[in-house]
């Protein structure tokens, strides 16, 4: 009570009230877990969720699971492929390289047939960097390197079939085969 007999309003949020002056040990605070809760600074919503959340989680899971599945089987084939890929090419140039040295710069008699052997080795090695850009790699030599090939080849069987000197075109062969297996050795 104030000292004209009116009773004093008393702000039920304030930290401290006592009807005695002076005297706090009838205090009441109204800061009910004002400093109690989680720790952290983490507000925690014990309310229930919401009804997708449960739907959300599940598509994820599922998610994660295909992708282990399907995905690492995938990545491990293509790195395999990629090697495997490479080394055919190799091994096919190689031969192609082989055959070329024992073509004879005079054009003899079994020239056209070797010639058609190392076309097929250089038609493999395109065909394999035709499928790699099929699939989505991109080539692993580019197209044109495969076209001056095939010239290449075909001015020899030109010049084979009317008796001119075969030696220039055997050079250049030589030479292009050997800058496909460097690049093809600079893809390992």
């Amino acid at each position: 009570m104030s000292l004209f007999g009116k009773k004093n309003n008393i702000n039920p949020h304030v930290s401290t009230y006592s009807n005695d002056a002076g005297n706090r040990s009838n205090n009441r605070t109204n800061w009910p877990g004002r400093y109690a809760g989680p720790t952290g600074s983490v507000r925690v919503n014990n309310g229930p969720l919401p009804r997708w959340v449960p739907a959300v989680v599940a598509v994820l899971v599922i998610g994660v699971l295909l992708l282990g599945v399907f995905g690492i089987p995938a990545i491990t084939y293509r790195s395999q492929s990629e090697n495997t890929f490479i080394n055919r090419m190799l091994t096919e140039c190689d031969d192609a390289l082989t055959l070329a040295g024992n073509l004879s710069r005079n054009g003899g008699a079994d020239s056209a047939a070797t010639l058609g052997r190392i076309r097929s080795d250089i038609h493999a090695i395109d065909v394999i960097n035709d499928m790699r850009s099929t699939l989505g790699g991109g080539h692993y030599v580019e197209p044109y390197v495969f076209t001056n090939l095939y010239s290449i080849i075909d001015s020899y069987s030109a010049n084979l079939r009317l008796g001119n000197v075969t030696m220039q075109n055997l050079t250049d062969l030589v030479q292009a085969l050997e800058a496909l297996q460097a690049t093809l050795n600079g893809l390992r």
